[in-house]
């Protein structure tokens, strides 16, 4: 094999791996509170929305970052007009169960994830959340590590380990009670790589170690 050959296949394969490593990392706090950032969804009034958001409460919305996608939503124990609600002020997405005409949280306490209250998130491919990388905040948006209920991919809740990393495309956030009432500010996903990708790094450093060895 060439120099430059060899050269291709290993500047193929440290992309390749880079990809594989990277983490996406969907910033709630500032998709709202800044311009970062564009998603696409339905409002709580049925008006289709695409762009940067303000605060408001979402039917349901998705945000592509780094090639992944996250659509949120939400659910009520008893009732089924629940909204996704992106905070302003450094808080970030939560849940609203009732929302005004022009798409804000009423009343604007219950603009988080709160009893009773379910937050889904879904991704369009299996992903890891680490949790020890990724931010949740108070009812009062600071920061802290919440004791909360997480359900993955619908096996049942438990308890959720917020140093730890999970794996699923379908994750499901609650409360047991309203002391640990919560936002999400951050998350860092990595999705997992498809079998198709470690088949080409495998390949790859194969014909590379084949060719090193022929080498004199």
């Amino acid at each position: 094999m060439s120099i430059r050959l060899q050269s291709i296949v290993l500047s193929s394969l440290l992309a390749i791996s880079a990809q594989v490593a990277h983490a996406a990392i969907f910033d709630f706090a500032n998709l709202v509170d800044t311009s970062n950032g564009s998603i696409s969804g339905t409002l709580a009034n049925g008006t289709v929305f695409s762009g940067n958001p303000s605060e408001a409460a979402f039917s349901n919305f998705t945000w592509n970052v780094d090639n992944l996608s996250l659509t949120a939503s939400g659910s009520h124990a008893t009732d089924t007009s629940v909204y996704a609600y992106l905070d302003k002020g450094n808080a970030g997405l939560g849940v609203c169960q009732n929302a005004t005409s022009s798409n804000q949280c009423s009343p604007s306490s219950d603009d988080n994830v709160t009893l009773n209250e379910v937050l889904y998130l879904s991704f369009d491919k299996i992903a890891t959340i680490d949790f020890s990388d990724s931010v949740f905040r108070n009812s009062g948006h600071g920061v802290f590590n919440p004791s909360i209920e997480i359900n993955i991919d619908g096996l049942g809740w438990n308890a959720l380990d917020i140093t730890g990393l999970l794996t699923a495309s379908l994750f499901e956030f609650r409360v047991l009670n309203d002391r640990e009432q919560f936002y999400i500010s951050s998350l860092s996903v990595t999705p997992v790589p498809e079998p198709s990708t470690y088949l080409l790094m495998g390949l790859g450093l194969l014909v590379l170690g084949l060719s090193l060895r022929k080498q004199p």
